[in-house]
This record gives C-alpha cells, sequence and structure tokens, in this order.
C-alpha cells in the first residue's frame, strides 16, 4: 500500500499546483457570491421599510467607489500585476534551484529538463508582469462594458 502511495505521489505530485488553485478560486467565487447576498439583504431591508437606500451605499454596493478598486478596476491595478510578478518571480527561484542544484550525484540530467521547462515559462511569466507594471497608463481605462469613462 505505502508503494502505491508513494508511486502515485512521485508521478503526480504537480497536481498539487492546479488542485489548490482550484480551491482558491472557488473560495473567491463563494466569498463574490457572500457578498452580493449580503448587499441584496441591505438593499431589501430598504425597500421592505419603505425607503430608498442611500446613493453613496447603491454607488458602494455596485463597486463604483473612487480609485482603482470599482467595478472591473482590479483587473487593471498596479497591485495585481506586482502580487503576479512576486508570484512568478518565486517560483522562478523555486524551479531553477531544483534544476540547477544536484544535491545527488547520480542526478540524471534528462530528469531536470522539465523543471527548466518550468523555470522558463515562469521567468517570461515574471517578465509579462513586470513589464506591464512598468509600461501601465497611470489613467484607469474606462469601463468595458458597465458604463461610461470616468
Amino acid at each position: 500500500m505505502d508503494h502505491d502511495f508513494y508511486w502515485l505521489f512521485s508521478r503526480f505530485w504537480w497536481l498539487i499546483f492546479p488542485l489548490f488553485w482550484m480551491g482558491v478560486m472557488v473560495m473567491a467565487h463563494w466569498s463574490r457570491h457572500n457578498r452580493a447576498n449580503r448587499a441584496l439583504d441591505i438593499v431589501k431591508s430598504y425597500a421592505d421599510q419603505g425607503k430608498d437606500p442611500p446613493p453613496d451605499l447603491m454607488k458602494n454596493l455596485q463597486g463604483d467607489v473612487g480609485g482603482w478598486c470599482g467595478r472591473g478596476g482590479w483587473r487593471y491595478s498596479p497591485q495585481r500585476y506586482l502580487h503576479r510578478a512576486i508570484l512568478f518571480g518565486c517560483l522562478t527561484l523555486a524551479f531553477g534551484a531544483i534544476t540547477f542544484w544536484h544535491g545527488d550525484e547520480a542526478f540524471e540530467h534528462h530528469h531536470g529538463s522539465g523543471y527548466l521547462i518550468a523555470t522558463i515559462v515562469f521567468a517570461a511569466l515574471t517578465l509579462s508582469n513586470a513589464l506591464s507594471l512598468m509600461f501601465m497608463s497611470r489613467v484607469p481605462p474606462p469601463y468595458d462594458r458597465d458604463g461610461p469613462p470616468r
């Protein structure tokens, strides 16, 4: 039984990353769903009382808050590019260390080529996000479908 689990883990260890990413995305969507339900409850409470919600509250609930983090703004924010550049930079360093550090003298060179490919891909993603951060417009872009430009 132990040999089967070892074989399974040693061959498919990379599945940890997509499974973790799927879990993170499920939690993000669940959180967004809960926030939308809470906002709907707030608006319903005002409607049950026969009152109009304050315009500032509606503006806030719809995501029309000033700055980069309004509706659709996070996808264009410099923080997103910075976070991605840092994440991919760390992954580049990790896979580069695995690729070029040979703790075992009997390490076959062709076994490290998969790590080298991952290192090159992560380095390209790091460079892409860093360049996007450096050359991005400092003026927020207009909404693509949610309303008029600011």
